[in-house]
């Protein structure tokens, strides 16, 4: 009758002793590499990982940061260049441009005043206008100025400059004009006038 040997259990001692020599450093190895992996993530890697921008450095989180407000901001640029773009399409800006254009051209009866003050006497800049202002909603041109370097006659050149102006096809009425002579010791007799023009 042949007996079986017995296992030999010389191989598991073994290795059951390196485990455990061996699980002791493993363990502090892994614990220390964990701790340094984080403390240098928390402190170390925030100061290799930097980007200059716009002249500041800044971190990767700064900078997503940075880029969500740029993409805002381009966004609501985006928005406020469409709405003033988007209503040079609409019918109350095509009815506002008929309104304009139905008022005449102001420049226009502007330069004809201009001419006319030029023709009535030969000294330059004797009617002298210093300033237009003009009332769409009430279609009232209004101007202010002064005739001068005429000298006592300045009060006649503004009675037929008055005179030209309602000839004017685009003024209907100049109402209740004032002529007045006044006298400077720097530019002499002078008649400054203030004049309200009912347009057509």
């Amino acid at each position: 009758m042949n007996m079986l040997p017995a296992p030999d259990t010389a191989p598991t001692v073994r290795t059951c002793g390196i485990l455990e020599r061996v699980s002791l450093p493993l363990f502090l190895f892994a614990g220390s590499l964990t701790s340094l992996l984080i403390v240098a993530s928390a402190t170390l890697l925030p100061r290799l990982t930097r980007i200059e921008a716009d002249g500041s450095l800044s971190s990767i989180d700064q900078l997503r940061i940075r880029r969500s407000q740029l993409t805002a901001h381009v966004h609501t640029q985006v928005q406020r260049r469409e709405m003033l773009l988007l209503p040079l399409q609409d019918a109350i800006y095509d009815a506002l441009k008929a309104a304009r254009a139905g008022e005449g051209d102001l420049s226009l009866l502007q330069r004809k005043i201009l001419a006319q003050a030029a023709s009535l006497t030969s000294v330059p800049d004797a009617i002298h206008l210093d300033r237009s202002a003009y009332r769409a909603d009430q279609k009232l041109l209004v101007l202010e100025g002064d005739v001068r370097h005429v000298g006592p006659h300045c009060m006649t050149l503004l009675a037929a400059f008055v005179d030209q102006l309602t000839k004017l096809p685009e003024i209907a009425d100049i109402p209740n004009p004032v002529f007045t002579r006044e006298d400077d010791p720097a530019t002499g007799p002078h008649s400054p006038f203030s004049l309200t023009l009912h347009l057509r």
